[in-house]
């Protein structure tokens, strides 16, 4: 049995203070609207590389 497995994550935009956020400065950040996707087939009952099963 085949199961899809689905991550997705939102992209940002960082307009300033990148590295400043590390030393506790102020920063300004938003959400793009652009996602990535990750998808992954797990295949059940083959777990020794072979190709069978």
């Amino acid at each position: 049995m085949k199961r899809l497995v689905t991550a997705r994550a939102p992209g940002k935009v960082i307009h300033f203070g990148e590295h400043a956020i590390n030393r506790g400065q102020p920063a300004l950040a938003a959400s793009a609207g652009l996602y990535a996707t990750c998808r992954i087939v797990v295949a059940s009952g083959n777990r020794n590389g072979s190709g069978s099963g």
